[in-house]
């Protein structure tokens, strides 16, 4: 290793030439206004899908507004067939059987507007995700409006 004798020395210049590399001179004779066009596409192509992304959010918690509307007002004549059976069974008409069963289908429709709630609250939030958000009123401006009414 210290002899003399057993050094090698390489030296030898290292050149790297790209001989085939047509897409540089290409792109420095781009246009300004073709740059501008791709950026423009790309905007609109950006805005289109927030549009779209904005569609789809309002479609999705219109329908689950619906939903849960419909399966509210299955709950509340749910409620009320419970109390037509409680009632019923007072007066001696029907036996507590129905009454259970009234209330077990309550407890049906409830199970059932759990998901949906959750549903809502999920496509709200998608919703005001795609929107962007930031429109939110503070509490200040919510008590002067509040005081304004109430005069």
């Amino acid at each position: 290793m210290f002899n003399l004798n057993s050094r090698y020395f390489i030296i030898y210049p290292s050149v790297s030439w790209k001989l085939l590399d047509f897409a540089a001179p290409r792109q420095m004779l781009i246009s300004p206004r073709e740059r501008y066009q791709q950026a423009w596409l790309g905007y609109q192509d950006n805005l289109l899908t927030a549009l779209r992304e904005v569609e789809d959010a309002l479609l999705s918690y219109s329908k689950e507004q619906d939903h849960h509307a419909a399966l509210a007002d299955a709950v509340a004549s749910a409620l009320d067939s419970v109390d037509i059976a409680r009632d019923q069974y007072k007066q001696g008409l029907v036996d507590f059987l129905q009454v259970l069963d009234a209330q077990r289908a309550v407890a049906v429709r409830q199970d059932q507007l759990a998901p949906i709630r959750q549903a809502l609250a999920t496509n709200l939030v998608l919703l005001y995700k795609s929107l962007g958000g930031g429109w939110e009123i503070d509490a200040s401006r919510r008590e002067a409006e509040a005081s304004a009414a109430a005069k």
